[in-house]
């Protein structure tokens, strides 16, 4: 167990884009780029916000919020990708 009943478990992690509806996985561009920067920087595989949702409901977690933060990182994007391109 992790915490206790009614405590908070807080997740912060890097996350590939929700899958849209009818959607069944990443194009294969993102896939390419994503495993690009997992190779670079010794990355398990990716998985969506909406998987970390569904995984914690699935458990029997209640009161699930979300919030997207990619606004605030997304500046650090761009180097992030140049340097995994790079090696």
């Amino acid at each position: 167990r992790v915490a206790t009943p009614g405590g908070r478990i807080l997740i912060v992690t890097w996350c590939h884009r929700d899958l849209e509806e009818g959607e069944t996985s990443l194009t294969k561009k993102e896939e390419r780029l994503l495993a690009k920067i997992n190779r670079a920087y010794y990355l398990p595989r990716w998985c969506s916000v909406q998987d970390y949702v569904d995984l914690l409901e699935a458990k029997g977690a209640t009161d699930i919020k979300r919030e997207d933060w990619s606004y605030i990182i997304a500046p650090f994007w761009k180097a992030v990708i140049k340097s995994s391109l790079s090696l």
